[in-house]
């Protein structure tokens, strides 16, 4: 397995991950059998794969405890975990973006909960939420690093210019641009954060 060293984190993460959008049952991905899933993460993770990425909204908390069943054993210890919030269902079941202070501690705790952990590794917003002050969240995620709930903090589909503001207030360690093999709109974007010393995850 090969591995990428983490500037900031100082941490050596692989350079596969564990992604577990598919394990949600949601999004057309058809019948989740829990055991094997389970069994892949633990395959995974005995080759050498060392991080998990994972969010509440990924079937309502169904991925993150999968995964929270498949790091008993040993296995926690062995992995660095992402997973995410401010993603929240409305009245319509349709999701809203709610990255404010009292949303963060509520969802935070949910997911350790859901991960049986006493700890988050990477706490990624997983949207911008142009209704909260990013001041704010970046305050909520700041107080839950002196709490020890978190170790990173880290931003998803932000923009450069969200990245630049949410530096103001808080030390982004990663983010998650959308990028892959068909899309490589956001190359400058992972250029321009590199030069930050903030790294694409």
């Amino acid at each position: 397995m090969q591995y990428t060293d983490l500037i900031k984190a100082k941490e050596k993460v692989s350079k596969l991950s564990i992604g577990t959008w598919a394990i949600s049952g949601r999004d057309n991905f058809g019948k989740v059998d829990r055991d094997e899933a389970i069994k892949a993460i633990r395959l995974a993770i005995d080759m050498g794969v060392n991080h998990i990425d994972t969010a509440p909204v990924y079937g309502n908390g169904y991925a993150e405890q999968a995964v929270g069943e498949a790091l008993a054993d040993g296995y926690r210890d062995k992995v660095l975990i992402s997973t995410k919030f401010g993603m929240v269902p409305n009245a319509m079941q349709r999701m809203t973006r709610d990255s404010s202070f009292k949303n963060i501690m509520r969802e935070v705790e949910s997911s350790l909960m859901n991960l049986k952990t006493d700890h988050i590794d990477f706490y990624f917003v997983h949207w911008p939420d142009l209704n909260t002050p990013l001041r704010e969240t970046m305050t909520a995620l700041n107080l839950l690093k002196e709490m020890g709930k978190i170790r990173y903090i880290a931003v998803s589909n932000f923009y450069l210019e969200q990245i630049e503001e949410a530096s103001k207030y808080a030390d982004i360690v990663v983010h998650q641009p959308e990028f892959s093999m068909v899309n490589f709109k956001n190359k400058e974007l992972i250029d321009e954060t590199y030069k930050r010393g903030i790294q694409a995850f």
